[in-house]
């Protein structure tokens, strides 16, 4: 595309420099940036952008876009913008339109849920023979004729990333894409622009809340919310039982309510296990492969997103549903008559879902294994605390990527907000934590491995070092149960 249409179609910017030129992309990574691709300069919390102008260069970069005017050269442009990270995101938008256009898009955002529905609605979906790409926490996963699974950093990756994954898929034949949409995508412009025929929303609880992410539960709403009133002509498919559904979605044209109460389609639990449940959708009669009763308001989710993409009915993806798996969801192992429940619960909201489901199919004690991210989400450390002291007879406090924060650290926090004291132990690695709570539970037990689920790193410093809880119990003899 020409630079001079494309920076027509900008809102809020200044451009200096030469505009007869063809630009075929943005990035905001130095490396990656050429002749065609212009390189934004975005500031993060640990790196200026603007810092690596001259490497950009070196790799041929002759389009920046900044928040001030640059020194350029006669064959060089600088599109001046007060938010880069939007710019960027609106020049992809342009570049790409003419195909994304063509898709249907589903964005999925909440506190909880957004990785289970977003598999769940997937696997539906691809039940029914039509090809599809998801973008999420467990990577971008390729539905076509040869299924591929690639990783990314975050629950939603750059827009960058995900504009490149939306083309590469088009050109593959796929036409339907589902992204994880995190508030902090949210927030920073990740998918701003881009067009989605169907947004749902899974529930909300305070998260993310902190120096570096919101600065309160209001900010932290807001952020969710700008996901459906960036696209209110779009299809809200929405939790009705949470009761801010109606904030979230105020504007949106057409709203469709799955609930307990208050609601188009009516979810009612049957049965509730650890490994399956058994629920009423609209009068038809479900079974989720995935245990607690949360599931099975996000498997209502998908079914319904996917009735209305595909125009099939709710029973359609029953067969479906009984054969799912969710990596990092409630995944259930025994060794020696001990229940071992690996779960990617790391908020208060998850923790006591999970935790109360436990405690309720257990007939010995219960304990919980956990720990909390180093340098942000500080909050949660009380919460989590308080949920691990109101369901386990033993909490093991433990290391949960610590980042550059000491895990000594995180875990003394944890441990001051515990009343009894005699109920949780500090083991600062997390598999010795694990052997600990191994040795010290008896047949009829449950062990909760919480936090990390599907991770299959810890995250210490700048590095990603290899550990994968499963592997560690698969090696003790444990027999995965589903």
């Amino acid at each position: 595309m020409l630079l001079s249409i494309l920076v027509s179609k900008l809102q809020d910017v200044k451009v200096h420099g030469m505009l007869d030129r063809e630009i075929e992309g943005v990035t905001e990574s130095a490396t990656y940036s050429s002749k065609k691709i212009a390189f934004a300069a975005i500031r993060g919390v640990r790196f200026d952008g603007i810092d690596f102008i001259d490497e950009a260069r070196a790799h041929g970069a002759r389009v920046f876009v900044c928040e001030k005017d640059l020194p350029i050269k006669v064959d060089e442009t600088v599109i001046i913008s007060k938010n880069p990270r939007k710019t960027m995101a609106e020049m992809l938008n342009v570049i790409y339109r003419p195909k994304i256009s063509r898709m249907k898009i589903i964005g999925i955002t909440g506190t909880k849920g957004k990785t289970t529905t977003l598999k769940i609605l997937s696997e539906c979906i691809n039940s029914c023979g039509v090809p599809l790409v998801s973008i999420g926490t467990l990577g971008v996963e390729f539905y076509s004729s040869e299924k591929e699974i690639l990783p990314t950093e975050n629950t939603t990756p750059s827009s960058p990333f995900i504009y490149e994954t939306l083309i590469r898929a088009y050109n593959m034949g796929i036409r339907i894409a589902i992204i994880e949409v995190s508030s902090q995508a949210l927030a920073s412009y990740r998918v701003h622009s881009i067009p989605f025929t169907v947004c749902v929303f899974t529930n909300i609880s305070p998260d993310h809340i902190g120096a570096y992410e919101h600065k309160s539960f209001k900010d932290y709403a807001k952020a969710k919310r700008s996901l459906f009133l960036n696209n209110p002509k779009g299809i809200a498919i929405v939790n009705s039982t949470d009761p801010l559904w109606e904030f979230m979605t105020k504007g949106t044209e057409r709203v469709i309510k799955v609930g307990k109460e208050n609601c188009d389609f009516k979810y009612e639990p049957v049965y509730v296990s650890d490994n399956f449940v058994e629920f009423i959708l609209s009068g038809e009669k479900f079974k989720l492969s995935v245990g607690g009763d949360y599931n099975g308001i996000n498997a209502s989710l998908a079914i319904t997103a996917a009735s209305v993409l595909l125009d099939k009915s709710f029973l359609e993806f029953q067969d479906c549903l009984e054969k799912i798996k969710i990596p990092g969801r409630y995944e259930v192992y025994y060794l020696n008559g001990i229940k071992i429940i690996i779960d990617f619960a790391h908020n208060e909201k998850s923790f006591t879902a999970i935790c109360e489901n436990a405690k309720r199919n257990t007939s010995g004690r219960l304990i919980v294994i956990f720990g909390s991210v180093g340098g942000r989400c500080r909050s949660r450390r009380s919460e989590l605390a308080s949920v691990a002291e109101k369901y386990a007879d033993l909490a093991v406090i433990t290391a949960d990527n610590p980042g550059f924060e000491p895990v000594a650290q995180i875990s003394s926090e944890i441990y001051s907000h515990f009343k009894d004291k005699t109920k949780a132990v500090m083991i600062e690695d997390r598999k010795d934590a694990i052997y600990y709570a191994l040795s010290s539970a008896k047949a009829t037990d449950s062990i909760l491995l919480l936090g990390k689920g599907q991770e299959c790193y810890q995250k210490i410093g700048n590095e990603k070092l290899y550990f994968s809880e499963r592997e560690i119990l698969i090696e003790l003899g444990a027999e995965f149960m589903g």
